[in-house]
């Protein structure tokens, strides 16, 4: 049952994907989208988690928790940046196999002493999930460059003055976009990582005692970590919000309310199926519970993908790329 739950919450986190990239069709900024879907994740955390009011409230969870809320907000940034530039299935795939990498920051951060391994398995993983990337991309990256080159021949510009425009400079320069989308996608790849790492580093302060580590110098009664995601996504919110306001300087649309709603409410249903599956799962269980999210997502992500953008996914590169974030896990 937890397994089932764990790939239902990967279908609720594929579909707000999906609203992230309908809003940015229709709309061509997410910062007003990105507001809403913040806030509603916001005031889910505690529909969630009604616990919290019954909890003493930790200041160390809540700096944890505005700490990863900046990693948040800058991920969606690269990550609908990434959007802009490039296909959604291959893009969220690069997002959802940063999953991969706490395994790697932990070890280095802490070692062996608290379980944290590098294996063979890891190192296997980690290479798989390097080539799946690799090899999924740079098929797309070559058939958008022939199209955009193919457009730019058929479509000569004439005059200096359109040289200087950065539309008619990516039809010279055809690799700059896909430039921009390379540097957005592995940007979401790392930082989706250090997130993660950090939700691992709030786990580590609950069930371990201080010690002469820094980063484990300070400790946390168990119950306190609920504190944690509030403040994740209220900093999320915060930042965009601010960004929308000054940049932007206009009201919300209705497209904006409309995905940010949908993608809110999805996230919230996604996080409660993978609170109640950690809470049911077997040790063994929970072991494989976050490479099948990762690997569910990333499947699902592609399919509507190529039915909805007719992307052409390679799935024997991302077979591969799952492969490896399985690897990971063992």
């Amino acid at each position: 049952m937890s397994l089932l739950l764990t790939i239902l919450a990967a279908l609720l986190a594929a579909l707000a994907n999906l609203a992230t990239k309908r809003n940015l069709d229709q709309i061509g900024s997410p910062r007003g989208y990105l507001v809403i879907y913040f806030f509603l994740s916001f005031l889910s955390s505690f529909l969630i988690n009604p616990s919290i009011f019954q909890t003493e409230i930790s200041f160390t969870m809540l700096a944890i928790g505005s700490v990863a809320g900046i990693f948040a907000f800058l991920l969606m940034i690269s990550l609908t940046q990434a959007l802009k530039y490039g296909s959604p299935g291959i893009t969220f795939a690069f997002q959802s196999a940063g999953s991969v990498l706490p395994s790697v920051l932990l070890f280095f951060l802490f070692g062996p002493l608290l379980g944290f391994i590098m294996t063979p398995f890891l190192i296997v993983g980690l290479l798989c999930v390097l080539i799946g990337l690799f090899w999924s991309a740079k098929p797309e990256l070559w058939t958008n460059l022939l199209k955009k080159f193919q457009s730019f021949s058929q479509n000569k510009p004439s005059t200096m003055h359109e040289l200087q425009t950065t539309e008619t400079e990516e039809k010279i320069n055809p690799s700059h976009s896909l430039k921009k989308w390379a540097f957005y996608a592995i940007a979401s790849f790392f930082i989706q990582g250090i997130t993660f790492s950090i939700f691992h580093w709030r786990s580590l302060l609950v069930e371990h005692p201080p010690s002469t580590h820094p980063l484990l110098s300070i400790s946390c009664k168990s119950g306190q970590e609920l504190w944690f995601m509030p403040s994740f996504f209220l900093v999320a919110t915060l930042l965009n919000a601010l960004f929308f306001f000054l940049s932007e300087k206009r009201l919300f649309r209705r497209t904006e309310y409309f995905y940010g709603t949908i993608s809110g409410l999805l996230n919230a249903g996604s996080t409660y199926l993978l609170l109640l599956a950690t809470y049911i799962a077997s040790p063994i269980q929970k072991a494989i519970m976050f490479p099948l999210f990762a690997i569910s997502v990333i499947i699902f992500c592609g399919i509507w993908g190529q039915k909805l953008y007719q992307e052409h996914i390679n799935w024997i590169a991302l077979a591969i790329c799952m492969l490896g974030v399985l690897l990971c896990a063992l």
